[in-house]
C-alpha cells in the first residue's frame, strides 16, 4: 500500500489511515500531491479552482506601519498619532486573530429597552453603567448567535 520511499520514513510501518476509494471528495492542491506521490490515480475531476494567493491587508498595513513611521521621526515626531497608528495595528491584526467562540455579545442600550433584551434566550446578564450624571445606559451580555452546519457541503456543476 505504502510505496518504498515512504516505507523508510518516520514511520517505518504500513499504516491505513485514509481510504482510497472516496467519491466526491474535494481535494486541495498540497493534499492531492501528497495522494498522487503515495500512488493514488485521479479518475474524474469534476471541477477545479484556480486560487490566487494574496495578501488582502497588505496595503492597509504598509499604511500604518509608514504613518506610525513618519510620525516616530524627530522632525516629524507626534506621539499621539504614532500611538494611534500603532494602536489601529494591533486592534485590527487582534480582531482578525480573535476566536469568536470565546467571546460574548456585548451591546450598550438605553435602560428601557432592557425588559426587551432580558427575554431573548441568548442574555446573560446586565451591569449599569456608572457614569457622571443620570446616562441611564445599561452593558447588556448575550451569548454569541451560532449557526452550526450539521451536513457537509457538496456542491457539483
Amino acid at each position: 500500500m505504502v510505496n518504498e520511499k515512504m516505507r523508510h520514513g518516520k514511520f517505518p510501518r504500513e499504516v491505513n489511515t485514509m481510504c482510497f476509494h472516496a467519491d466526491g471528495i474535494l481535494l486541495t492542491t498540497n493534499l492531492l500531491q501528497f495522494y498522487l506521490d503515495l500512488g493514488l490515480e485521479v479518475t474524474q475531476i469534476h471541477y477545479g479552482v484556480l486560487y490566487n494567493k494574496e495578501k488582502p491587508f497588505g496595503k492597509f498595513i504598509k499604511d500604518v506601519v509608514s504613518r506610525r513611521v513618519h510620525y516616530s521621526k524627530p522632525d516629524t515626531k507626534n506621539d499621539v498619532a504614532a500611538n494611534r497608528a500603532k494602536l489601529i495595528m494591533s486592534s485590527a491584526i487582534g480582531k482578525f486573530g480573535e476566536n469568536p467562540e470565546k467571546r460574548d455579545k456585548v451591546q450598550f442600550l438605553p435602560l428601557e429597552k432592557l425588559w426587551f433584551q432580558m427575554r431573548k434566550p441568548h442574555f446573560i446578564g446586565y451591569e449599569v453603567m456608572d457614569a457622571e450624571g443620570d446616562t441611564n445606559i445599561v452593558n447588556i451580555k448575550q451569548k454569541r448567535k451560532r449557526i452550526k452546519d450539521d451536513l457537509a457541503t457538496h456542491m457539483n456543476g
